[in-house]
């Protein structure tokens, strides 16, 4: 098989794989799939005949679809306009699979974001989201609750975005704040027990 052989590795590294279906006795209906959907970078390779003429299929048709994710990777707008290219810049194995189909395509990856600067973007989002909480909380429930929305969305409209914050994308930003657990922002509750 192609993939313990090592042919669709990327930069010497196997991608993790996964079958569906009935893989003894001849099944048919099955799909390999290899990569990762958390990486943003998945293939799934599987028997599109049987999918649309059931067991009895006679086509043999294998159908190959690369499925690319944006949640660690920006992905170009020329994906859209040049297929094959990125297609082909997935894998050796992709861009073999292009050949044997009669198209050469340049290949043309699409690379992952740093691992830092994904968590850097949490982190300066969770200070200010702390900051927010811990200084300015106070300060932010009283407009909230005495100056009416009108004013309050006023306050709050059209501001830049913290320093520290600046240097990233609005989907860097939002995938960072939707990810962190709000619990951790919960204003502490301090009780005063009464001695009797």
């Amino acid at each position: 098989m192609a993939w313990s052989a090592g042919l669709m590795d990327v930069n010497g590294r196997r991608p993790k794989a996964n079958t569906v279906g009935p893989w003894v006795d001849g099944g048919r209906g099955r799909s390999f799939y290899f990569g990762s959907k958390e990486a943003g970078k998945q293939t799934n390779v599987y028997e599109k005949g049987v999918q649309l003429f059931g067991e009895l299929d006679a086509t043999h048709w294998e159908r190959v679809e690369l499925r690319y994710g944006n949640k660690l990777r920006d992905l170009p707008v020329d994906m859209l306009r040049r297929a094959d290219d990125f297609f082909a810049g997935a894998s050796d194995w992709h861009q073999k699979m292009l050949a044997e189909h009669g198209k050469y395509a340049e290949g043309e990856g699409v690379k992952v974001r740093s691992k830092q600067a994904i968590q850097t973007v949490k982190a300066e989002v969770t200070r200010a989201i702390r900051w927010l909480t811990n200084t300015a909380g106070a300060s932010v429930a009283l407009a909230f609750e005495h100056l009416g929305q009108d004013a309050f969305l006023e306050i709050l409209t059209g501001r830049k975005l913290p320093g520290r914050l600046a240097k990233f994308s609005f989907q860097e930003i939002s995938a960072a704040c939707a990810s962190l657990d709000t619990q951790v922002f919960q204003p502490k509750v301090r009780s005063i027990g009464l001695a009797h």
